[in-house]
């Protein structure tokens, strides 16, 4: 925000209307064979129409001496003010899938394929996405130049010596403008124009964007070591569309003037697709109390990126792609007991993550920031060391209660340090260091009664963050923490206020989570 920390006036230039509708139709039927045979297939058709209308509102005197009138004006879609489209992308699936049961194994096998059109264009040449640069090929022997000539992309030919007009005897310099004048002269840019054809090598043409397919396999076993035993095992490829915006965004593929000033959607881009593997095994330990413990890991492949792409007169805009790489892997405890009135459970999980990218624009901003590029992996946004869930419950007759627990190691963040710090001068990869862990309770009671004329009263009290933990959902990049910053006398002199002190401009109420929260209700059935 600016000045004191806060907005207190003005207004949003950008005005959005995004609106989605889908058609779609779905089957599935099940066949059980024969005491070993389970078979089931289906279907999934989906016809999106996608409708955006965006604008950036302009001043049409923007640029003129007297800044103080100010008249809004819109421009079409021809413009790097607007991007506006109506698509209609076809996304279509299908799957079988045979389930075996034997005496002491079962095994799932199945295969899905997926389709998707993305009913759209795309531009040949990368380079000159929009045709915004022209280029031409020369004509022979109209010209005497005696140099070699650079195209400049506007028609025009540049060369350092002078130009010799072939029918007539006058000379024309490169950096004058000429005009017909009946006798002979003519205006250097008509008579190249005219004269000369497009290169098509250096244009835009617009095909069709290719379909998207993908075959899926998908494989699970449960095989019974023992009555209190079981062991599984399970792999599969799994289909992840990419985002709508990601394929159309810049529909009409114009570059602004200056480096880094746009993403364009790619409608060639590839589905994300995750390969999984996991292992694990099941025992009772005694007659109320189960133990399972898995080993998984996830090869996640194409993730959605964005890489450079410098046009033919060296402007750099970014396009979405897919060469980003991910992975996951990890272990899952489940334990569990219950008995006739009291039963509980807990859930572990120990988990790695890491890619090569945290978001898909984190090289594009990094490149357009003047910073290295990252070429490691690092942990992303969601890589949670350990989590920890546990449940208890009691019931007894018309009273029922359970309480919840849940604790969260913390997630990445990026740190920055102060200008002072030698370490300023070092480009950091992103999420560098971890916020604090977070942990909360709830509590959950319910007691029932039974009226006359078979009419019912249910008392319910649920009670979130039941010991109002304050978790820290984000924190200060400079200090690792929530409502903390490191006070510079410059900054604290200079601010300038008559609402708030400059502790609020870094104390930010939705650093926390929310507190505590009670919910009380009565139900009556009849």
């Amino acid at each position: 925000s600016y000045g004191p920390g806060f907005f207190t006036g003005g207004q949003q230039k950008g005005h959005s209307v995004r609106t989605m509708e889908d058609w779609g139709a779905k089957f599935d039927l099940t066949w059980q064979v024969n005491h070993t045979h389970s078979l089931k297939w289906g279907a999934q058709y989906i016809q999106h129409q996608l409708d955006n209308q965006w604008h950036e509102i302009r001043n049409e005197f923007d640029g003129e001496t007297n800044q103080d009138d100010y008249e809004p004006e819109i421009f079409g879609d021809t413009t790097v003010y607007a991007d506006v489209y109506l698509v209609e992308p076809i996304d279509a699936s299908a799957y079988i899938q045979d389930k075996m049961e034997f005496d002491e194994m079962v095994i799932n096998f199945g295969i899905r394929y997926d389709y998707f059109d993305p009913n759209t264009f795309y531009p040949s040449d990368r380079r000159n996405p929009a045709n915004q640069l022209l280029f031409y090929v020369p004509p022979d022997g109209m010209w005497n130049e005696g140099e070699e000539w650079t195209d400049l992309g506007n028609g025009l030919w540049d060369s350092t010596e002078v130009w010799d007009d072939l029918d007539s005897n006058g000379t024309w310099d490169e950096g004058e403008e000429w005009t017909d004048l009946g006798n002979g002269e003519w205006d250097s840019t008509e008579v190249w124009i005219d004269e000369l054809e497009l290169d098509m090598d250096m244009m835009s043409t617009y095909p069709q964007a290719p379909v998207i397919e993908q075959v899926s396999p998908r494989f699970g076993l449960a095989y019974q070591l023992s009555d209190v035993a079981v062991l599984h095992f399970s792999y599969g490829h799994f289909f992840q569309l990419p985002p709508l915006y990601a394929l159309y965004q810049n529909h009409s593929f114009l570059i602004p003037p200056s480096d880094y000033g746009t993403t364009i959607g790619n409608s060639r881009l590839k589905p994300e697709k995750t390969v999984t593997y996991e292992i694990g095994l099941w025992q009772a330990l005694t007659r109320n109390v189960g133990l399972e413990v898995t080993l998984f890991y996830k090869d996640i492949y194409n993730l959605l990126s964005t890489k450079i792409i410098s046009t033919y007169n060296q402007i750099e805009y970014g396009l979405f792609s897919n060469k980003d790489y991910g992975n996951v892997r990890g272990l899952e405890v489940k334990f569990d007991y219950g008995s006739q009135s009291f039963n509980a459970n807990m859930n572990y999980t120990l988990q790695y993550t890491r890619g090569n990218a945290d978001s898909p624009q984190q090289s594009f901003d990094r490149a357009g920031g003047s910073m290295d590029p990252v070429n490691r992996f690092i942990p992303m946004s969601w890589d949670q060391r350990h989590t920890l869930n546990a449940t208890v419950g009691y019931h007894s007759g018309n009273f029922h209660m359970s309480a919840t627990g849940y604790y969260d190691s913390g997630t990445p963040y990026t740190f920055s340090p102060l200008g002072e710090s030698t370490l300023s001068r070092i480009n950091l990869y992103p999420n560098n260091d971890y916020k604090p862990a977070k942990y909360r309770a709830d509590l959950t009671a319910r007691y029932s009664l039974q009226l006359a004329n078979m009419a019912g009263v249910n008392i319910f009290l649920t009670i979130y963050n039941l010991f109002d933990r304050l978790n820290e959902e984000w924190v200060n990049s400079q200090t690792g923490r929530a409502y903390t910053d490191i006070e510079e006398n410059s900054e604290v002199l200079l601010h300038r206020s008559n609402f708030n002190d400059y502790e609020d401009v870094y104390q930010n109420p939705s650093m926390y989570s929310t507190p505590r929260m009670i919910k009380f209700g009565i139900k009556l059935t009849f």
